[in-house]
């Protein structure tokens, strides 16, 4: 002992202490290693149980208490690390069974001061903080799992852990009523429903297919040129009951087009219903001509024929006040008028018969 303080020294020749313990200072061991219950050691430090598949550990408990705070040890030839709390184990890393953290705290890699139950950080520059889930033979999934049918499933895309956008996952007890949405810049912008229905710039979805604003398809049309305002242009052909459109807008069926004429009123079979005024070769018909026509016109068997210029040529019958015309050109009218004035010259009426025997 000195200075009234009992220690116990162990050195060899020429040297000094090499084990030295001491009761109120620093104790030490210089060279070699510590081995409990057995005579050989392969680390600085080893303990081994009285026999194999029995528990041998190093335990760390509570000053005064028996209280476990920390556990090495090894069971069934299987390592484990326990850190516990009031005695009640809330940290296990097993060589063999599952590993948990259960501390009610938060988990930090490559951070010391975790802001979430696990926080990930790289604080080196142009370096990223990776998560890899890899999987040798089959898919590596990421699992969301919620309890309650009124809860979402959320990856949240932040900034300075500011929310900027998100995949949202809203549950249903209905799974026709649940629906993934996706959030860029604060704003949801698009929408998949359980209804097999896709809403974009609306939540609301009563069609397939439901947008809110304008649409652009077509190579050189989308991202380069500008919709009517709730409008849609389309650079390609468009089929409309068919699958094989071979004109700009092919329809197999009947068209209705007006506020008042679309989804009330019936076309006729394979015809149209127009309610405003139509442009054929005009882009600004006056509203007081239901059809306006810039060129010539031809009708009937005549339709694959050449129509004199803003002229009209009719292979059947034509009424004017009659819809039952039994004449080429019947005028019906209460003081029937048929008017010929030449704009220079003699204005004349010709009436040729092909035969004699016919009469003009």
């Amino acid at each position: 002992q000195t200075g009234g303080q009992g220690q116990f020294g162990l050195s060899r020749t020429g040297a000094s202490n090499t084990i030295l313990l001491r009761a109120n200072a620093n104790s030490y061991f210089e060279n070699g290693s510590v081995s409990i219950n057995t005579q050989t050691t392969q680390s600085l430090f080893t303990v081994k149980s009285n026999q194999d598949g029995t528990q041998g550990a190093l335990i760390i408990e509570d000053d005064g208490t028996s209280n476990i705070t920390s556990a090495l040890y090894q069971e069934n030839n299987v390592g484990h690390l326990q850190l516990r709390s009031s005695n009640i184990e809330r940290i296990r890393f097993d060589a063999s069974n599952n590993s948990f953290i259960d501390s009610g705290a938060n988990f930090g890699i490559g951070i010391n001061n975790p802001s979430h139950q696990l926080h990930v950080q790289n604080d080196g520059v142009g370096n990223s903080a990776d998560v890899l889930i890899d999987s040798a033979d089959d898919e590596p999934r990421l699992l969301l799992n919620t309890q309650l049918f009124s809860k979402n499933s959320v990856v949240s895309f932040q900034k300075e852990l500011s929310e900027e956008g998100a995949i949202i996952y809203d549950h249903d007890s209905n799974d026709t009523n649940e629906k993934l949405s996706f959030k860029v810049g604060g704003v949801n912008s698009m929408y998949i429903h359980g209804s097999n229905a896709v809403s974009i710039g609306t939540e609301a979805s009563v069609n397939k297919l439901d947008v809110e604003g304008s649409l652009a398809i077509g190579t050189t049309y989308s991202g380069s040129e500008v919709a009517p305002t709730n409008g849609a242009i389309i650079e390609g052909n468009v089929g409309i009951g068919t699958s094989s459109p071979q004109s700009t807008l092919d329809v197999e069926g009947s068209l209705a087009v007006g506020t008042n004429y679309s989804g009330s009123q019936a076309a006729p079979s394979d015809g149209l219903i127009v309610e405003g005024s139509v442009g054929i070769g005009e882009g600004n018909p006056n509203a007081a001509t239901k059809l306006a026509v810039n060129g010539g016109v031809a009708l009937g068997t005549y339709s694959t024929v050449g129509a004199p210029t803003d002229g009209l040529i009719v292979s059947g019958k034509v009424g004017i006040g009659t819809n039952n015309p039994s004449q080429s050109l019947e005028v019906v009218a209460t003081a029937p008028v048929v008017l010929i004035e030449g704009t220079s010259g003699d204005a004349s009426l010709q009436l040729d018969a092909k035969n004699d025997t016919d009469t003009s």
